[in-house]
């Protein structure tokens, strides 16, 4: 395991910081909260390129991001949305050092990096994460690059192997960057962003997960509406191996049927699904877009697990 000095040592500020208004992280990070603001409101909107800063994690992990889509993780330590401090809480608990991650749509590789910093360094690679742009792979690759037990690919994972479309937006618009190609027309952000499409590998994950001699015991994925695809380019897999499976999942898109497709070939593996409370517990749940509904979310990362 590459340890830190203390996983925890920055876990109170990194909460206090992603629960806090502006006024709290400009209170406890003055320098980094001006320099995100300056960036973000005057540079940015003219260079229209993304800066690539380094920074910490709350576990003890020094990361790059690029400015403006890292900055949750620039301004924080970690990621700040509910969903994902709930997923961060879960898998701080349940990560141990025998496990295998699989990290498919890895970004800039946070999870990952929480990986690393909870799994054994072993014998080959334990954690593998799949992210196809540009920008981000090559951030990513940097990023794992002092763990030896970590591995950085950039394909697509889809439900068949050679090669597919792929939409890469610029920095600010980086987390739309998808598979699926028109998914966002008509959408009012896209008159302002620069979007590049090419084409680029493509991998199913049991192709994927069988190259790099892994075999996993968690997989996270988050691909923005290519879900459904993923889970069926890994049946076999999936079918084998009985890994956990982490998806976010939407309701309130033009997508919800990729989610519920994706849903819907899990619960035929025998697959059920479970919510992530606010204290990172598992909740059983029986009809996800209803409970999503309920909550009031219009997304949420679900958990799956074989029966």
């Amino acid at each position: 395991m590459h340890q830190t000095e203390d996983p925890y040592k920055y876990y109170g500020e990194w909460l206090a910081l992603a629960e806090g208004n502006r006024w709290t992280r400009l209170r406890r990070r003055p320098f980094t909260y001006v320099l995100f603001q300056m960036y973000d409101k005057v540079v940015y909107p003219v260079l229209r390129q993304g800066m690539v800063v380094r920074c910490r994690t709350f576990f003890g992990a020094p990361m790059a991001v690029s400015l403006p889509a890292g900055a949750s993780i620039f301004l924080t330590g970690g990621l700040t949305h509910e969903s994902e401090k709930k997923l961060i809480r879960y898998l701080l608990h349940r990560l141990t050092t025998s496990d295998v991650f699989v990290d498919v749509g890895a970004h800039y590789g946070f999870y990952s990096l929480l990986a690393c910093h909870r799994i054994a360094n072993g014998t080959g690679i334990r954690v593998l994460a799949v992210e196809p742009a540009e920008e981000a792979f090559a951030i990513l690759k940097k990023n794992l690059q002092p763990y030896p037990q970590a591995r950085a690919v950039q394909v697509v994972s889809g439900g068949c192997d050679g090669s597919c479309s792929f939409v890469e937006f610029d920095t600010r618009y980086s987390e739309y960057n998808s598979a699926q190609s028109g998914r966002y027309q008509g959408k009012p952000w896209l008159k302002k962003a620069r979007m590049a499409q090419r084409q680029v590998s493509c991998m199913t994950l049991t192709t994927l997960c069988k190259q790099y001699g892994v075999l996993p015991t968690l997989i996270k994925v988050d691909v923005e509406g290519l879900e459904s695809e993923v889970i069926a380019g890994g049946l076999l897999l999936l079918q084998s191996r009985r890994p956990e499976v982490i998806l976010e999942f939407h309701v309130a898109t033009d997508l919800q049927p990729q989610y519920l497709q994706a849903e819907a070939l899990l619960r035929n593996m025998g697959y059920a699904p479970y919510a992530v409370s606010r204290e990172g517990n598992l909740e059983a749940i029986q009809d996800i877009s209803a409970w999503l509904k309920a909550s009031g979310l219009d997304s949420d990362n679900i958990v799956f697990r074989a029966t």
